[in-house]
């Protein structure tokens, strides 16, 4: 993730009580959703290993994420 998004992200997030939790890859993104059970995941559809769009369609198969919606905006794609 773009350092910058990721500053971004915690700015605002953090002091609301929400954890932000940054991976390299989507073999990290889809090993974290798995053990975090994420109110919310930011997805990069260019991802190295997965990218955001065969993730999307992965994570449903995970625990609580099959009940995640998805949102897709532009370059980034938000699963709530």
């Amino acid at each position: 993730m773009n350092e910058r998004v990721l500053q971004l992200f915690e700015r605002y997030l953090v002091p609301e009580g929400y954890r932000v939790t940054a991976v390299a890859d989507g073999e990290q993104a889809l090993g974290a959703a798995e053990a975090e059970c994420p109110a919310v995941i930011v997805l990069d559809v260019m991802m190295r290993t997965i990218d955001g769009w065969e993730l999307l369609q992965r994570l449903p198969e995970k625990g609580d994420a099959r009940h995640a919606e998805s949102l897709e905006t532009g370059g980034a794609q938000l699963l709530l």
